[in-house]
């Protein structure tokens, strides 16, 4: 029989993946027991974004930002940390720009422009600056609208971060603390509505070799509460045990879950977390 010919079509989707890219196509045929592989090699130019790619948030009158959220993770006593929000205005007219504050750490910076003129572009700088003596730990939340030639957006800038005490990450020393949890999960399971439950099951201990100072203990409820408090101290080798009280007179029927934030100054693990969850019945 005379030798046939065909054709082998091969699909590559480019879209968002700029860049080389190598693939290997095998294809196993009835006069063969051995797979004949296709090499595919090239590379995808990526396409230019436009500007609602960009800029996706829509403040209006022509004003758009990069992004509206950032979490720095931790700041240190005496460190600042910054970040940059991207803007550009597309109309034709200068416009007028503020921040309206609604949720303040007290430890924020930003820095904005009073005038974004027409058709230019910049950046807004977002900070966090703790004092080297600053008693302050934990959760810092900054919230903020956004006034555009007098009007209020819709969209809001959020930014946190966890203040921790200063470390230098790049050293080992194991005459540090080390803060170590028996559970990093909590389920009190079915509880009925209106009473109280208590769970002491969990246990910190120092496996470190220096004193463990609880920095800040966060949670977000009122129905939960905690027996470790800011200021308690654990001793090297230490075992303590934690009492967790869940009031249901404060939960709503159904699935409830909180977060329970213990931050020390464990410098491996300046925070860490307890999920804890139950189901509010009748």
């Amino acid at each position: 029989m005379p030798k046939q010919r065909g054709e082998i079509k091969v699909a590559f989707d480019p879209t968002d993946r700029p860049g080389k890219f190598s693939k290997g196509v095998s294809v196993l045929t009835s006069a063969s027991t051995t797979a004949v592989t296709l090499l595919l090699e090239g590379n995808v130019i990526p396409r230019e974004k436009t500007t609602e790619e960009i800029y996706p948030f829509d403040l209006g009158s022509g004003v758009r930002l990069t992004t509206t959220f950032h979490s720095f993770a931790y700041v240190g006593r005496g460190e600042r940390v910054s970040e940059r929000i991207g803007w550009i205005n597309t109309s034709g007219r200068d416009v007028d720009f503020k921040l309206l504050p609604k949720q303040l750490s007290g430890v924020a910076k930003i820095v904005t422009p009073k005038v974004m003129k027409a058709g230019e572009r910049g950046e807004i700088v977002i900070s966090y600056e703790v004092d080297a003596q600053s008693s302050r730990y934990g959760t810092l939340e900054d919230v903020f609208g956004v006034d555009v030639n007098g009007k209020e957006a819709s969209v809001i800038i959020t930014m946190n971060a966890i203040a921790v005490d200063k470390f230098d990450r790049e050293t080992e020393d194991i005459s540090q603390p080390s803060c170590e949890l028996s559970k990093k999960i909590i389920k009190f399971g079915d509880v009925k509505q209106g009473k109280t439950t208590t769970d002491e099951s969990v246990y910190l201990v120092n496996e470190g070799e220096s004193e463990l100072i609880i920095r800040a203990v966060e949670w977000n409820t009122k129905a939960l509460n905690c027996s470790l408090k800011a200021g308690d101290k654990v001793k090297a080798g230490e075992r303590v045990a934690i009492k967790l009280t869940l009031d249901t007179s404060n939960c709503n029927h159904g699935v409830w879950v909180d977060r329970l934030k213990i931050i020390t100054n464990d410098p491996s693990r300046p925070m860490q977390t307890i999920r804890v969850t139950a189901i509010v019945v009748d």
